[in-house]
């Protein structure tokens, strides 16, 4: 618990960081509009991503146009030290594209960026065919100090936003007070971080291509890292497969891994499973991950199992999951209840201690 307080705590003072704009007043807002070419639309008709790319490396505190703009499969590219602001209407729309890996604002290689009320919008309903799965609305890799705040992303061809790629493990990253609905694979996908905070934050409708879950924590390499996660007042809901996904796999190697997830009050509601643990490994006689996963005050509703667990978990840190409350319809009650009896009866084993039910 400390470590989670102490973590909260340096991510106010960042933010408390930005409020001065990295010394610049806020009247000193450069209006994105200003960038855009005579005679400029205003429905997203017309591709304005150089227009707005320009605006971007010119200024470190900006604010887009007060209308739809229409950005390309390049995406935005975000410099160090930038403040970005969205107006009311204010919107960043996915062109068309055929691409299977872009990104409509990429934050990769930087430090200290904060974005606010972020409203971007992917190509799901009208890309150009059906490969690949990496469509992001954000990409963030590889970068520290970052604010995302009360951001709404819909519809993007991966996930609304995805957190790692990389050599390096990007940092003290803050997901605040957002709404991430109907992205095509995953609402977040965290795969390479630490001290990452997505908190006060409504996941959504992830559908089409696995995962497909509101929030997937999965790494993809044993060089990736992932510590200090803090999932804080999350709420997923009728996400077609997982609430939340820990699926630690290809992480493993025989050198010692730390491993620190706290899930506090995690609400799912309609998903298939709120939770879902996938840790283990064929190798004979492993060596499980240090650290632990603690899972505090879930309510989980109308799941058709409140916890999924894939193979024997043999590599997971200790996990604690307490005070568990459910409520489901009578013909998915039964199930949901066996989850949890279940992994009581397999006695399921976490660095040699059972999983703790209260």
């Amino acid at each position: 618990m400390k470590k989670i307080k102490s973590i909260f705590l340096y991510l106010i003072y960042i933010s408390s960081l930005f409020t001065p704009a990295f010394g610049v007043q806020r009247y000193n807002i450069v209006d994105l509009t200003s960038y855009l070419p005579r005679n400029y639309v205003t429905d997203a008709s017309v591709d304005y991503t150089a227009y707005i790319q320009k605006g971007l490396d010119m200024h470190r505190v900006v604010k887009m146009p007060d209308f739809p703009i229409c950005v390309n499969d390049k995406g935005l590219k975000i410099s160090s030290n930038t403040e970005i602001y969205f107006q009311q209407n204010s919107k960043l729309l996915m062109a068309p594209t055929s691409k299977s890996i872009y990104a409509i604002l990429w934050i990769v290689n930087v430090n200290n960026i904060s974005i606010f009320s972020p409203n971007l919008e992917g190509d799901r309903d009208v890309h150009l065919n059906n490969k690949g799965e990496h469509g992001m609305g954000i990409h963030i890799m590889e970068s520290s100090n970052i604010i995302i705040n009360n951001p709404l992303i819909r519809n993007c061809w991966g996930d609304g936003i995805y957190i790692g790629g990389g050599k390096i493990p990007s940092s003290k990253i803050l997901i605040k007070d957002g709404k991430i609905i109907n992205n095509r694979r995953n609402g977040i996908s965290i795969t390479n971080g630490v001290s990452i905070t997505i908190a006060n934050c409504e996941v959504e409708l992830s559908h089409g291509t696995n995962p497909m879950a509101g929030i997937d924590i999965e790494p993809n390499s044993p060089k990736n890292v992932i510590n200090n996660i803090l999932l804080e007042d999350v709420t997923t809901r009728n996400n077609k497969n997982w609430g939340i996904v820990l699926s630690l796999n290809e992480i493993y190697s025989r050198d010692a891994k730390d491993i620190n997830i706290s899930i506090i009050n995690h609400r799912d509601i309609g998903s298939k499973a709120a939770l879902c643990l996938v840790s283990y490994t064929h190798e004979k006689n492993p060596i499980p991950f240090t650290g632990s996963i603690k899972i505090k005050n879930p309510i989980w509703i109308n799941n058709e199992e409140m916890i999924k667990v894939v193979g024997n978990n043999n590599i997971a840190p200790t996990t604690e999951i307490i005070n568990i409350a459910t409520q489901t319809g009578k013909t998915k009650q039964q199930r949901a209840l066996n989850s949890v009896e279940k992994m009581k009866m397999k006695k399921m084993l976490y660095n040699k201690k059972n999983i703790f039910l209260k």
